[in-house]
């Protein structure tokens, strides 16, 4: 891929998530306004989306800044001398850059993970193993922002990063779908189980795809880096999480759902006969039956908003 081409994908990748970021922006909007109600797995869908736009952003910086461009280009190493003086804002915009892009493409992962942990009822014996994976891959994003600032080199974890992100979500996609098989073949088909299987496969086909082509596809420009498996794999799950957060359905055999409500600061059950998934206050029938209503059926809502 020639240098103009890099540029022209870049700014591509780039419009696009501006496009899908102000179009998205009524979800923020139904939080601001408490028509849906924030929850802790919000917060990290929050952050993985703004960390994408600081990305996006670095990004365009480092474009516009002819300067610097021209030096990375001249490198194809892209090792920065930070010591020189002359370079030493180049050295800040790339080190803000390695960090918030590589901590895009962690919480992009991290969205689906929650996911799947509320899926298996948050059991410590899922959850616990998936916080590891989540801790080592901050780790990584640690590691190549502390080597980028002991060594000037760019994005010199990238293959570990890529590596360990597709060993991750396809954990994260075999956990859910061995689930989501458990509870169709206990209860059925329904809308919102359909919808989770068609996201996961969506999901994990889409990111060995971005992330596989990285890893094998020689670039002749070295200033894409991580940069597209990051804001794509952030836009996905994105869109996945506010598929989820706008599931209305609740026709007859729907199961329960986990609700994070204002009540408890965990997971639970609840029965969706007298449920108006809408977020409306309903009043339990009498005679609602109370192991209905504790039922640990594997589906997943996340709260009015997730």
């Amino acid at each position: 891929m020639g240098d103009d081409s890099a540029v022209i994908g870049i700014a591509a990748i780039s419009a696009t998530f501006i496009w899908e970021f102000v179009t998205s922006l009524d979800f923020e909007w139904s939080f601001l306004r408490r028509r849906k109600m924030f929850t802790w797995p919000i917060a990290i869908y929050f952050a993985g989306r703004y960390f994408t736009l600081i990305t996006v952003c670095l990004e365009l910086v480092q474009l516009g800044d002819q300067s610097t461009y021209q030096f990375e280009l001249a490198d194809t190493a892209r090792r920065f001398d930070c010591r020189n003086s002359s370079l030493r804002d180049v050295c800040s915009i790339v080190g803000a850059y390695e960090f918030f892009s590589y901590g895009s493409d962690a919480l992009a992962t991290a969205n689906l993970a929650i996911r799947m942990m509320a899926l298996w009822s948050l059991s410590w014996w899922i959850v616990a193993p998936m916080l590891l994976g989540m801790v080592g891959h901050w780790g990584i994003v640690i590691w190549n922002t502390a080597s980028f600032s002991r060594s000037g080199q760019a994005d010199e974890q990238i293959l570990p990063m890529l590596l360990y992100s597709v060993a991750f979500d396809a954990v994260v996609f075999f956990l859910t779908m061995y689930k989501l098989w458990r509870t169709v073949a206990t209860i059925g088909r329904n809308q919102l189980s359909s919808r989770l299987t068609q996201d996961g496969f969506f999901w994990i086909l889409a990111i060995l795809a971005i992330n596989l082509s990285i890893m094998f596809v020689r670039f002749d420009s070295p200033t894409i880096g991580i940069f597209p498996a990051a804001v794509v794999s952030s836009m996905l799950s994105g869109r996945l999480v506010r598929r989820v957060s706008n599931f209305r359905a609740s026709g007859p055999g729907t199961p329960a759902l986990y609700l994070m409500t204002e009540d408890t600061s965990v997971y639970q059950p609840a029965n969706t006969r007298h449920l108006d998934l809408g977020g409306a206050t309903t009043v339990a029938s009498p005679d609602a039956d109370p192991e209905s209503a504790r039922s640990t059926t594997d589906m997943l809502q996340y709260g009015r908003g997730y």
